[in-house]
């Protein structure tokens, strides 16, 4: 989904002139008087910028000729508004990107498909755009994903100008991210499902809470992690408990855990290495939810 959430709420929006104007007082005959100064204007130029990440730590594993979502979250941290081209490639295994999927709620396109090599909608600065690379798995084997993502104005060395391309008919400059992002993760095709065995996924998001009502991560903001175990093919996984440690640098928030919506008790499922949830045997087309709560330090 597209949020508004602003990268740096201090940033001034591309093509803004900033207008300045002198005066200096004198007195004269005994009055005191003044004179200004002509206005001098200069428009901010568009600083093309880019923030690419995984939605989900899990290991990526593909059962054989299945498809599986990939979920990112692209940013823009420019300072105008910018359209991004996706794109991706599949190394050392049988398996293909059929494209990228927006969430379903995207800018009234919901469930838009873009193709490798195709832009997104334009993003606001600082704007979220939550999307899946849709993966095919040929055959069993190992392999790697890499996902692209670069400015469709422009990207390269920091400083690179691209004259009347920015907002405004504004010089757009790329900022220190290079206005490119790429992400690789080792890729497993199972050779799938056989008789009377599971297929067990098992996903991670991350929502962030300031004390001051922003999603900045800064001193004292909670992080929200949510895990959610998905349980498909054929029988049950039996003695499944979902373990989590405690990132370094954050301190785990008392009486935050759930289980399917429920609050579950700290001992027992919390200990100094982070936590250990057992579900139990689920059997298969059941889905477990976890959620739990860290507080940066």
């Amino acid at each position: 989904m597209l949020t508004g959430q602003q990268a740096d709420a201090a940033s001034v929006p591309a093509g803004t002139i900033i207008p300045n104007t002198a005066v200096i007082a004198y007195q004269q005959d005994g009055k005191e008087a003044q004179a200004t100064s002509n206005t001098a204007g200069i428009a901010v130029e568009e600083e093309l910028g880019i923030d690419l990440g995984w939605a989900s730590s899990s290991a990526l594993d593909v059962p054989e000729a299945t498809s599986v979502r990939v979920p990112f979250i692209l940013t823009n941290r420019g300072n105008g508004r910018e359209a991004f081209v996706l794109d991706g490639t599949i190394a050392g295994i049988d398996a293909a990107i059929s494209g990228f999927q927006l969430s379903g709620d995207d800018a009234g396109a919901a469930g838009a498909v873009i193709s490798k090599g195709g832009q997104t909608v334009e993003l606001a600065p600082g704007q979220i755009l939550h999307f899946d690379a849709l993966v095919q798995a040929g055959a069993a084997g190992r392999g790697s994903l890499s996902v692209t993502a670069h400015a469709l104005t422009g990207y390269g060395q920091p400083g690179t100008a691209f004259p009347q391309k920015g907002d405004g008919g504004s010089t757009a400059v790329v900022g220190a991210t290079t206005a490119a992002a790429a992400l690789s993760k080792p890729l497993v095709a199972t050779g799938g499902a056989g008789a009377g065995e599971p297929v067990v996924a098992l996903t991670k998001a991350q929502k962030v809470e300031a004390a001051d009502g922003s999603a900045n991560p800064t001193h004292g903001a909670q992080i929200t992690y949510t895990l959610t175990a998905r349980i498909t093919g054929v029988g049950s996984a039996l003695g499944a408990v979902v373990t989590d440690p405690i990132p370094e640098g954050t301190d785990y928030v008392p009486g935050s855990l759930t289980l399917d919506g429920s609050a579950i008790a700290d001992g027992g499922n919390l200990d100094a290495s982070g936590i250990a949830v057992p579900l139990g045997d689920v059997a298969s087309g059941q889905t477990r939810t976890i959620t739990f709560k860290v507080a940066i330090r």
